[in-house]
Protein backbone atom coordinates (compact mmCIF):
# COMPACT_ATOMS: atom_id res chain seq x y z
CA UNK A 1 0.00 0.00 0.00
CA UNK A 2 1.02 3.60 -0.64
CA UNK A 3 -0.86 6.15 1.25
CA UNK A 4 -1.46 9.61 -0.54
CA UNK A 5 -2.00 11.15 2.81
CA UNK A 6 -2.03 9.29 6.03
CA UNK A 7 -3.37 11.73 8.88
CA UNK A 8 -1.84 9.97 11.85
CA UNK A 9 1.58 8.27 10.25
CA UNK A 10 3.43 11.00 9.65
CA UNK A 11 5.92 8.55 7.55
CA UNK A 12 3.64 8.26 4.97
CA UNK A 13 2.88 12.07 4.93
CA UNK A 14 5.35 13.52 2.35
CA UNK A 15 8.64 12.36 0.50
CA UNK A 16 8.24 8.58 1.02
CA UNK A 17 9.98 6.59 -1.89
CA UNK A 18 10.48 2.90 -2.60
CA UNK A 19 13.30 1.74 -4.70
CA UNK A 20 13.48 -1.41 -6.85
CA UNK A 21 16.02 -2.75 -8.94
CA UNK A 22 16.06 -5.12 -11.68
CA UNK A 23 18.48 -5.86 -14.73
CA UNK A 24 19.04 -3.42 -17.17
CA UNK A 25 16.63 -2.99 -19.91
CA UNK A 26 15.29 -0.30 -22.91
CA UNK A 27 11.98 -2.12 -22.73
CA UNK A 28 9.72 -2.06 -19.82
CA UNK A 29 6.50 -3.03 -18.56
CA UNK A 30 4.63 -2.31 -15.20
CA UNK A 31 1.93 -4.28 -13.90
CA UNK A 32 -0.22 -3.07 -10.76
CA UNK A 33 -3.47 -2.76 -9.23
CA UNK A 34 -4.55 0.34 -8.02
CA UNK A 35 -7.37 2.15 -5.98
CA UNK A 36 -8.31 5.38 -4.50
CA UNK A 37 -10.10 6.34 -1.53
CA UNK A 38 -11.45 9.76 -0.65
CA UNK A 39 -9.38 11.14 3.22
CA UNK A 40 -11.03 12.74 4.58
CA UNK A 41 -14.32 11.18 4.42
CA UNK A 42 -17.09 12.90 2.06
CA UNK A 43 -14.18 14.03 -0.23
CA UNK A 44 -12.85 12.46 -3.20
CA UNK A 45 -9.29 11.43 -4.00
CA UNK A 46 -7.25 14.08 -6.25
CA UNK A 47 -3.94 15.94 -6.54
CA UNK A 48 -4.12 19.15 -6.34
CA UNK A 49 -4.07 21.47 -9.75
CA UNK A 50 -0.61 23.70 -10.42
CA UNK A 51 -2.61 27.24 -9.20
CA UNK A 52 -4.88 25.81 -6.38
CA UNK A 53 -4.46 24.99 -2.68
CA UNK A 54 -4.59 21.44 -1.40
CA UNK A 55 -7.58 20.19 0.81
CA UNK A 56 -7.71 20.26 4.60
CA UNK A 57 -5.88 18.60 6.43
CA UNK A 58 -3.12 18.96 3.58
CA UNK A 59 -0.78 21.12 4.59
CA UNK A 60 1.57 20.84 1.21
CA UNK A 61 0.29 20.00 -2.42
CA UNK A 62 1.95 17.79 -4.72
CA UNK A 63 4.26 18.71 -7.19
CA UNK A 64 2.97 21.38 -9.48
CA UNK A 65 2.47 19.04 -12.06
CA UNK A 66 0.27 16.68 -10.16
CA UNK A 67 1.17 13.02 -8.49
CA UNK A 68 3.70 11.14 -9.55
CA UNK A 69 3.29 7.45 -9.75
CA UNK A 70 5.93 4.98 -10.97
CA UNK A 71 9.02 6.64 -11.94
CA UNK A 72 11.74 4.37 -14.02
CA UNK A 73 15.53 5.71 -14.51
CA UNK A 74 18.73 4.38 -15.40
CA UNK A 75 21.81 4.28 -13.08
CA UNK A 76 24.36 3.36 -14.91
CA UNK A 77 27.79 5.13 -16.10
CA UNK A 78 26.62 8.23 -18.31
CA UNK A 79 23.02 6.52 -17.93
CA UNK A 80 20.67 9.86 -16.79
CA UNK A 81 17.82 8.65 -18.92
CA UNK A 82 14.25 8.29 -17.13
CA UNK A 83 10.72 9.04 -16.69
CA UNK A 84 7.23 8.97 -14.64
CA UNK A 85 3.77 7.86 -14.72
CA UNK A 86 1.92 11.14 -13.24
CA UNK A 87 -1.52 12.87 -12.95
CA UNK A 88 -0.83 16.00 -14.77
CA UNK A 89 -2.92 18.94 -12.82
CA UNK A 90 -5.79 17.22 -10.90
CA UNK A 91 -6.35 14.67 -14.32
CA UNK A 92 -7.26 11.35 -13.22
CA UNK A 93 -6.21 9.77 -16.19
CA UNK A 94 -2.74 9.23 -16.13
CA UNK A 95 -0.20 10.18 -18.69
CA UNK A 96 4.19 9.63 -18.71
CA UNK A 97 6.79 12.66 -18.14
CA UNK A 98 10.16 11.75 -20.12
CA UNK A 99 13.19 13.22 -18.58
CA UNK A 100 16.10 13.62 -20.83
CA UNK A 101 14.40 13.05 -23.89
CA UNK A 102 16.49 13.60 -27.20
CA UNK A 103 13.51 14.01 -30.15
CA UNK A 104 11.54 17.23 -29.99
CA UNK A 105 8.36 16.93 -27.37
CA UNK A 106 5.16 16.56 -29.40
CA UNK A 107 3.58 18.75 -27.67
CA UNK A 108 5.74 21.67 -27.73
CA UNK A 109 8.53 21.12 -30.12
CA UNK A 110 11.24 21.59 -26.99
CA UNK A 111 14.52 19.75 -27.41
CA UNK A 112 16.79 17.95 -27.92
CA UNK A 113 17.53 16.77 -23.81
CA UNK A 114 14.16 18.24 -22.20
CA UNK A 115 11.78 16.91 -20.03
CA UNK A 116 8.09 15.72 -22.14
CA UNK A 117 4.95 15.25 -21.46
CA UNK A 118 2.90 12.49 -22.96
CA UNK A 119 -0.63 13.50 -22.33
CA UNK A 120 -3.75 10.43 -22.40
CA UNK A 121 -4.15 10.08 -26.11
CA UNK A 122 -6.78 7.30 -26.81
CA UNK A 123 -9.65 6.47 -24.59
CA UNK A 124 -8.17 8.32 -21.34
CA UNK A 125 -9.42 6.39 -18.84
CA UNK A 126 -10.67 8.64 -15.46
CA UNK A 127 -9.96 6.51 -12.61
CA UNK A 128 -12.47 6.59 -9.87
CA UNK A 129 -12.28 6.29 -5.92
CA UNK A 130 -13.23 2.94 -4.64
CA UNK A 131 -12.43 0.63 -7.33
CA UNK A 132 -9.74 -1.71 -8.76
CA UNK A 133 -8.20 -1.26 -11.34
CA UNK A 134 -5.43 -3.14 -13.30
CA UNK A 135 -2.99 -0.49 -14.57
CA UNK A 136 -0.47 -1.72 -17.27
CA UNK A 137 2.78 0.58 -18.42
CA UNK A 138 4.66 0.02 -21.27
CA UNK A 139 7.92 2.40 -21.93
CA UNK A 140 10.59 0.83 -24.89
CA UNK A 141 13.14 3.49 -25.96
CA UNK A 142 13.33 3.85 -29.64
CA UNK A 143 16.35 2.10 -32.18
CA UNK A 144 19.01 4.47 -32.34
CA UNK A 145 18.39 6.85 -35.49
CA UNK A 146 14.57 5.81 -35.58
CA UNK A 147 11.56 7.31 -34.18
CA UNK A 148 10.34 4.01 -33.12
CA UNK A 149 9.83 4.16 -29.31
CA UNK A 150 6.76 3.42 -27.74
CA UNK A 151 4.58 4.65 -24.59
CA UNK A 152 1.57 2.68 -23.42
CA UNK A 153 -0.81 2.59 -20.73
CA UNK A 154 -3.45 0.15 -20.22
CA UNK A 155 -6.87 0.40 -17.56
CA UNK A 156 -8.30 -3.19 -17.32
CA UNK A 157 -6.93 -4.07 -20.92
CA UNK A 158 -8.24 -0.31 -22.63
CA UNK A 159 -6.05 1.50 -23.89
CA UNK A 160 -6.15 4.77 -22.47
CA UNK A 161 -2.34 6.45 -23.68
CA UNK A 162 -0.63 5.35 -26.91
CA UNK A 163 2.53 6.95 -28.24
CA UNK A 164 4.58 4.78 -31.30
CA UNK A 165 7.00 7.38 -32.46
CA UNK A 166 8.68 8.29 -29.70
CA UNK A 167 12.65 9.63 -30.69
CA UNK A 168 14.41 8.82 -26.68
CA UNK A 169 17.47 8.24 -27.38
CA UNK A 170 20.15 9.99 -29.16
CA UNK A 171 22.49 8.68 -31.60
CA UNK A 172 25.48 9.60 -29.59
CA UNK A 173 26.41 9.97 -25.40
CA UNK A 174 25.21 13.09 -24.61
CA UNK A 175 23.91 14.53 -21.10
CA UNK A 176 23.06 10.99 -19.99
CA UNK A 177 21.63 10.37 -23.24
CA UNK A 178 22.47 8.40 -25.81
CA UNK A 179 22.26 5.09 -27.69
CA UNK A 180 22.91 2.66 -25.16
CA UNK A 181 20.69 4.20 -21.99
CA UNK A 182 18.24 1.61 -20.52
CA UNK A 183 15.99 1.70 -17.69
CA UNK A 184 17.25 -0.48 -14.55
CA UNK A 185 15.34 0.83 -11.31
CA UNK A 186 11.82 1.89 -10.50
CA UNK A 187 11.10 4.08 -7.80
CA UNK A 188 7.50 4.08 -6.26
CA UNK A 189 6.56 7.33 -4.55
CA UNK A 190 4.12 9.24 -2.06
CA UNK A 191 3.27 12.37 -2.10
CA UNK A 192 1.36 15.12 -0.41
CA UNK A 193 -2.46 15.40 -1.71
CA UNK A 194 -6.08 14.20 -0.47
CA UNK A 195 -6.21 10.31 -0.43
CA UNK A 196 -5.57 7.26 0.38
CA UNK A 197 -3.76 5.84 -3.11
CA UNK A 198 -3.00 1.53 -2.41
CA UNK A 199 -1.01 -0.53 -4.93
CA UNK A 200 -0.89 -4.23 -4.92
CA UNK A 201 0.66 -7.26 -6.97
CA UNK A 202 3.39 -5.26 -8.42
CA UNK A 203 5.54 -6.78 -11.01
CA UNK A 204 8.12 -5.34 -13.51
CA UNK A 205 9.15 -7.44 -16.60
CA UNK A 206 10.27 -6.78 -20.04
CA UNK A 207 7.53 -8.65 -21.80
CA UNK A 208 3.82 -7.93 -21.31
CA UNK A 209 2.84 -9.06 -17.81
CA UNK A 210 -1.21 -9.02 -18.04
CA UNK A 211 -3.96 -8.66 -15.68
CA UNK A 212 -4.58 -11.88 -13.06
CA UNK A 213 -8.33 -12.18 -13.25
CA UNK A 214 -10.93 -11.99 -10.25
CA UNK A 215 -10.42 -8.72 -9.18
CA UNK A 216 -11.41 -5.19 -10.43
CA UNK A 217 -14.77 -3.36 -10.14
CA UNK A 218 -16.29 -1.38 -7.68
CA UNK A 219 -16.68 -2.71 -3.95
CA UNK A 220 -19.48 -4.87 -3.92
CA UNK A 221 -22.39 -3.76 -1.76
CA UNK A 222 -23.08 -4.22 1.82
CA UNK A 223 -25.15 -6.89 3.39
CA UNK A 224 -28.20 -6.56 3.91
CA UNK A 225 -29.41 -5.47 7.61
CA UNK A 226 -30.31 -8.09 9.95
CA UNK A 227 -34.09 -8.43 10.51
CA UNK A 228 -36.59 -9.81 13.22
CA UNK A 229 -34.20 -10.05 16.05
CA UNK A 230 -34.94 -10.66 19.77
CA UNK A 231 -32.95 -8.43 21.95
CA UNK A 232 -32.32 -10.18 25.61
Amino acid sequence: MLSEYHPTNPEIQSGTYYDRGFPPTDDIWIRNWYRTEANPPGTSFRYANANEAPIPPVKQAASGAGGKYHYIKGTGPGNRISGFFINFYGDRAQGFSLQNHYGPCPNTGYGPYDSCNYYPNRAAVQLQDNIWYCIEYHVKLNTPGKDDGIIEMFVNGILSMGYYDVLARGPALVNGNGPNSTFDRITHYTQYNSGLRYTDDLAVGNTRIGCSKGRGGPDPPPPASPSQLDLR
